[in-house]
């Protein structure tokens, strides 16, 4: 039940290797359903989840209102949702055996590559589209993944033409032959995109063209030393050998993007090696979703704290990867996406402009949109129109298999659906798991009520409960400051060693997670406080565009079910504010 929301979450899982470890409560391995109780911002309602030895899966609601299923370690799911969320977990653990676990795993594992599969598609036919619609003058050209990276018009800079010398016996003018048209038979579009696309990487590569202005990064830390400098010579002959492979095997059809990519890195190495100075491939796209100027304005301690712990981590993956040997390229493709994001929140905090968030790391992929010289082919109108409407069917059935719809007749949502992902999986989970959870039952989509039926329904050996944060920051202080003291002192938000006040939370004076019966009193304390924070700012407004009073709106909002002894607001904690919170452990 929950939005994903792309933008800074990318980086939990750095942030929680960053900030040091929490404590392990939870054993290693086996199976367990997570319950995650309910706080302020998305999943206000709970949420629900399925760990698998030391993974966790769990759906999100995504772009279009559909449901994407989401893969995480288990340390990055409790960091985000135990510690910065400050949400209380629980999770039924169920002994099951080695191929019962298997078997989960490899379902949800099957999900997640068919919403790949789809999105896959959807994309192929979207570039098709545009490949003729350029043939037709409404656009410029087909967007070309990975040629965003290079600038055509540059002198090359030094080494570029002495790597196309070397590779000079690879680039024959028979490998990239363009087409003087494009046919109409099945699969002639992608042909045709791919060897404009593997012409423009044979150009750039024999002509010796650089990197774009804003293609690269310029990593944190100190100057180069001897085994980086061997790391980076060592990476420069293992590109230059896949560079020469992808050139010869011509019957590959999907060359032009690792070309572009092994080059990229290749110009990369040679400006680090040049300059004394570690420099990366920025593997973001331009188009990546990211943090407007007035929410970067609002977090920029955040961004700024984000920042630092990225930037030691990307000193600690130089270490440890650049030591000598080449690096893999899945550790070459981390460090780039660590010194990316370091790059993106400093200049955020720093220069007050919009923050690039993708999310994953990611292969470079930045496109340009290269220019179509063929002829519009006969039919391209029709075509286009066909294109556009089989890219719609397969909206249509994602939205059929995957959507949100908590309140129409199907009742999906990220409950739900884990709960038939995991029956399917089984077929009959009665054996397994010792019972069966009937995800479309009555008030199952509350992620309350489907814990509920898991405890009571399936074979659950122990259920293991992960206090908050805050309540655990408190616990600590207990025996240090003594037990009154602290709950005094901890009770407020004005007083509290732990807790530091945020916007997202909403204005609010006690805190009420951690009581009951009066729970009602403290809510219409809590009631009265958002009021008149609400009424202070109809006079603030001009000066901060309604901040204080959309604070005050969200702080009463929450208030509201305290008065019938329902918490939902327990305080949050962000990259700025948790290591403050710890200083007080």
């Amino acid at each position: 039940m929950r939005r994903r929301i792309p933008v800074m979450l990318a980086g939990v899982g750095l942030l929680a290797v960053a900030l040091g470890p929490v404590r392990a409560d939870a054993s290693d391995g086996g199976l367990a359903f997570v319950h995650v109780e309910a706080n302020v911002g998305g999943a206000s309602g709970g949420h629900s989840a399925l760990r698998v030895g030391d993974r966790v899966y769990h759906y999100q609601l995504g772009d279009e209102r559909l449901l994407d299923l989401d893969r995480v370690d288990w340390d990055v799911f409790r960091f985000r949702y135990n510690v910065l969320e400050n949400r209380p977990l629980k999770l039924a653990h169920l002994d099951v055996d080695a191929r019962t676990q298997r078997t989960v795993a490899d379902r949800f594992t099957s999900v997640l590559l068919r919403q790949r599969r789809e999105r896959a598609e959807m994309a192929e036919l979207g570039r098709d589209a545009a490949l003729l619609e350029a043939t037709l003058g409404r656009r410029s050209g087909v967007p070309t993944p990975a040629a965003g990276l290079f600038d055509p018009g540059a002198e090359p800079p030094p080494g570029a033409l002495a790597l196309a010398e070397r590779l000079r016996s690879a680039l024959g003018a028979d490998r990239i032959a363009l087409p003087e048209a494009i046919e109409s038979t099945p699969g002639a579009a992608q042909r045709y995109r791919e060897a404009l696309a593997l012409g423009f990487a044979v150009r750039m590569l024999g002509d010796g063209r650089p990197l774009a202005r804003d293609a690269w990064v310029a990593a944190p830390g100190a100057a180069l030393d001897a085994p980086e400098r061997a790391s980076l010579r060592a990476l420069q002959r293992g590109l230059e050998d896949a560079m020469a492979r992808l050139l010869a095997v011509r019957a590959r059809p999907d060359r032009a993007q690792p070309l572009l990519v092994a080059l990229a890195r290749h110009r990369a190495a040679e400006r680090s090696l040049a300059t004394g100075r570690l420099h990366l491939v920025d593997p973001f796209p331009a188009e990546a979703p990211s943090l407007g100027r007035r929410e970067v304005r609002k977090r920029r301690a955040e961004l700024s704290a984000v920042a630092d712990f990225l930037d030691e981590r990307v000193r600690g993956e130089r270490s440890a990867r650049l030591n000598g040997e080449a690096p893999h390229e899945h550790d070459l493709a981390r460090l780039e996406a660590l010194a990316a994001r370091a790059r993106e929140y400093r200049r955020g905090a720093e220069e007050d402009r919009p923050v690039r968030e993708p999310g994953d790391v990611l292969v470079p992929r930045r496109n340009r949109d290269l220019a179509v010289p063929a002829p519009a082919p006969p039919g391209a109108s029709a075509r286009v129109a066909a294109l556009r409407e089989e890219h719609d069917a397969l909206r249509a059935a994602r939205e059929t298999h995957w959507h949100y719809d908590l309140f129409g007749r199907s009742g999906e949502n990220c409950v739900t659906q884990l709960g038939h992902t995991v029956n399917e999986a089984l077929g009959d989970p009665q054996g397994p798991l010792g019972g069966r959870v009937d995800p479309d039952a009555w008030l199952r989509f509350w992620p309350l009520m489907f814990f509920r039926d898991v405890e009571e329904q399936l074979a659950v050996s122990r259920v293991e409960a992960l206090p908050a944060h805050r309540l655990r920051l408190r616990a600590d202080l207990d025996e240090r400051d003594g037990r009154l003291t602290t709950r005094l002192r901890e009770s407020n938000t004005l007083t509290s060693a732990v807790y530091t006040p945020r916007e997202p939370d909403g204005s609010f004076l006690f805190f009420t997670d951690d009581l009951l019966l009066p729970r009602p009193l403290f809510g219409a304390v809590n009631l009265l406080w958002a009021t008149g924070d609400g009424m202070l700012g109809l006079f603030t407004a001009p000066f901060d565009r309604g901040a204080r009073l959309v604070r005050a709106g969200k702080g009463a909002l929450f208030s509201v079910p305290e008065l019938f002894f329902v918490n939902i607001r327990k305080g949050t904690f962000d990259a700025a504010t948790l290591p403050a919170s710890r200083g007080a452990d």
